[in-house]
């Protein structure tokens, strides 16, 4: 489930969810879209990250998701681009940044 919405401080927002914090970007999608769309930003951040290929996830204009082979943004009227900014653990209300070897 999405657990939080957190501002970045610069002007765009983070979403957790699924392990991973992903960076939004209002007004553009990404390459490499896949045909199979899903009906929640849920549903397309679990497919993503269980897919070796997925670098994002785009939702589109009609509201459905979809999810992205390349990391490339292009610019999009009424789309929102979701890239993974860092993986995170979530414990009581609070999201911390996982880093390796520490």
């Amino acid at each position: 489930a999405v657990v939080s919405t957190q501002s970045t401080g610069k002007g765009g927002k983070s979403v957790v969810s699924n392990g991973k914090a992903w960076a939004t970007s209002s007004g553009y999608s990404l390459g490499g879209l896949g045909a199979k769309e899903y009906p929640s930003a849920n549903a397309a951040f679990k497919a993503c990250t269980k897919a070796s290929t997925c670098n994002g996830v785009v939702k589109k204009k009609s509201g459905k998701y979809v999810i992205a082979t390349k990391s490339t943004k292009t610019k999009s009227t009424g789309a929102t681009s979701y890239t993974v900014s860092s993986t995170v653990a979530v414990w009581g209300d609070y999201s911390w940044t996982v880093k390796s070897g520490y």
